[in-house]
């Protein structure tokens, strides 16, 4: 026989008395266990640590000591790197210092690279790796009646459009720039990403009007540049740094001059920091067979891999000179490198960098990251990158300009 309603209801409420359950199809109460704690900051900084020591034992190319990490962790609790972030004022959060210390004591001594970049510089670190920018491409200088345009980037939208070395600015949205300072001009060209700017003003010649809408968007730097030379047969490309589109400029501007009218070319990687390796790859497929090995990556805990030329449009095989420095590194230490041991180029200069590792960022979900050495680099052969550097075929004393003695007949051996 079934219980009444009411009686069933009522030994429900007296055993939710004395057990302190909650009758089904009642609300819970609200109490201070059910609300979430706030996270301390002791919390967020192990978090962050956590995640630091993961990462780089799962990506960096050397082992990671799990004996460092407990050993730092201890040494640095809270209230320690609060202190010293209050000291030293380096990050607005105290728990990127502590990350920044951390990756210091876990990266190998020699290791000059990896590095722990706050939320605040990351996409200005990015933008310098990566050789790419966010705005509208456009370089100026005042004018009569605005501002001419100096330069426009090969690849942002401007260019694309139809804008041109010559045009005279003179509208920034409703705004006259003819009585604009040279800094204000160029704070309107560097919008926020995102944003639409309309530009208006005269072609090149004065004749004709332009009135185009641009959206301030991330493209690839231009990043090789013909230096003029008198002799006609003679081409000079500075590389000042790696990225996607370094292997397309380069081959155009060796398909304006024709592969077979360029006698001597010289590239000049002189303070070229690097860049992405692949970016180098690309450029020797111009100078290699399509599958001509290049140089190998080993990853942690991954099967090396043969990187190999690609095939591309167009060979060149005319007397190839490559300059470099101490700051010629990673992707332009790379292509040196191999075109001096493949017997293509000969280098002029003094010994490279060193160090022309294969690099990788990991991004943190407060947006912060780390930069840190994924892979050495191998010759095809095997060989190691010599890690204190490459040493030219010519080297020169400090002093003499390695362009000029590239563009003589008498190169020193």
């Amino acid at each position: 026989m079934s219980s009444p309603g009411w009686l069933t209801a009522v030994l429900l409420a007296v055993l939710a008395l004395c057990t302190g359950a909650v009758p089904l199809g009642a609300a819970s109460p609200t109490t201070e266990s059910n609300t979430p704690s706030p996270v301390t900051d002791a919390q967020r900084l192990r978090r962050l640590l956590d995640e630091v020591y993961r990462v780089m034992d799962e990506q960096y190319y050397l082992p990671v000591s799990r004996k460092a990490f407990e050993d730092f962790v201890r040494e640095y609790p809270a209230d320690k790197v609060r202190t010293l972030n209050e000291r030293s004022r380096k990050t607005e959060d105290f728990v990127h210092l502590g990350a920044g210390l951390l990756v210091n004591r876990l990266k190998h001594p020699t290791d000059r690279f990896t590095n722990f970049v706050p939320p605040k510089l990351t996409k200005d670190f990015k933008q310098k790796a990566y050789a790419a920018a966010e705005d509208l491409g456009l370089e100026v200088r005042k004018a009569s009646g605005g501002y001419e345009i100096t330069r426009v980037q090969k690849h942002c939208q401007a260019r694309a459009l139809g804008l041109a070395v010559g045009d005279l600015l003179k509208l920034i949205g409703q705004t006259p720039v003819e009585a604009l300072t040279q800094e204000e001009v160029e704070r309107l060209l560097r919008p926020e990403a995102g944003s639409r700017v309309r530009l208006s003003g005269l072609k090149a010649g004065g004749k004709d009007a332009f009135d185009i809408e641009l959206t301030a968007e991330s493209y690839f730097r231009e990043t090789v540049r013909v230096i003029p030379t008198e002799r006609d047969s003679t081409l000079v490309l500075k590389i000042d740094h790696f990225n996607q589109k370094t292997g397309v400029d380069f081959a155009d501007e060796i398909a304006l001059r024709g592969p077979a009218a360029v006698e001597r070319l010289i590239i000049d990687l002189r303070d070229n920091e690097g860049g992405p390796p692949l970016a180098a790859r690309e450029v020797l497929g111009y100078f290699l067979p399509p599958n001509d090995p290049l140089f190998a990556i080993a990853r942690k805990r991954q099967r090396p891999v043969l990187l190999t030329a690609p095939p591309q449009p167009l060979r060149y095989g005319g007397q190839t000179l490559v300059l470099v420095n101490e700051r010629t590194g990673s992707a332009a230490e790379v292509l040196s490198g191999i075109l001096q041991a493949k017997g293509i180029a000969r280098l002029i200069g003094s010994k490279t960098a060193g160090g022309a590792y294969l690099k990788g960022v990991h991004d943190f979900e407060d947006g912060s990251m780390v930069f840190m050495v994924t892979s050495l680099t191998f010759l095809y052969d095997r060989r190691v990158f010599p890690a204190d550097g490459i040493v030219p075929d010519s080297p020169l004393p400090p002093g003499v300009d390695a362009l000029r003695t590239a563009l003589s007949d008498a190169l020193p051996s």
